[in-house]
């Protein structure tokens, strides 16, 4: 199984890639707009792959050499269709479409999975320290309950490092219901039933949810 700690690092890792991954598109796109030539091309054929059109373009270049190059395009265009491009003036097949969200889509995309790899580490972080004060929260302010120790369980779910955690269960009763609720305590790497030295064990509940608690 793994561990928000891994999960953490993971995200890290991919956002690091993702934004060595932006910056280099951002200085490549910087770098052609500026030695790139502009020029207009006539669509000669449109073929729909998926979500994007296998546009072939023919235009001419500055020096009147007839270049014919396909690409891929978001937009579908009609053959006969007049288009403005940029293209690379040493390698002029080499080319795009000359508006923004043709010559910037590769970098908006990364920077969006960027931007969504961020906001899943911000949950994380948000999530772990909702959960670590939740103790905290319980004992300010939950009900006070003593329960009855039932037994310790292996969890046999949650291995990690070549051993498997304990969990303490305890049991109350609700005269008031006449209905029975039972508690799990948090995991404990070795096994606690020697330290257990009272079977009454006080448990802070919230009226609403009788599943959460802390151990004092």
């Amino acid at each position: 199984m793994i561990n928000k700690k891994t999960v953490g690092w993971i995200l890290w890792f991919c956002m690091l890639l993702l934004f060595v991954k932006l910056l280099m598109l951002s200085l490549y796109n910087g770098y052609f707009i500026e030695q790139s030539v502009r020029a207009k091309a006539r669509v000669i054929s449109v073929v729909k792959n998926n979500q994007l059109y296998d546009t072939t373009l023919r235009f001419v270049t500055k020096h009147d050499t007839l270049i014919e190059a396909e690409l891929k395009l978001l937009t579908e265009h009609q053959p006969g269709q007049i288009v403005s491009v940029r293209y690379n003036p040493v390698i002029p097949a080499q080319l795009t479409k000359d508006t923004f969200i043709e010559i910037w889509f590769n970098s908006l995309l990364t920077a969006g999975l960027l931007l969504s790899v961020a906001l899943m580490l911000y949950l994380i972080s948000v999530c772990s320290c909702w959960i670590a004060n939740r103790g905290k929260r319980l004992s300010r302010g939950g009900d006070r309950i003593y329960t009855q120790f039932d037994t310790v369980e292996r969890v046999v779910k949650a291995k990690k490092e070549g051993k498997y955690p304990y969990q303490i269960i305890t049991s109350w009763h609700d005269g008031a219901k006449n209905k029975t609720y039972y508690f799990k305590s948090k995991y404990i790497w070795h096994n606690p039933v020697d330290y257990i030295l009272d079977q009454t064990i006080t448990v802070f509940i919230y009226n609403k949810n009788k599943k959460s608690m802390r151990w004092i």
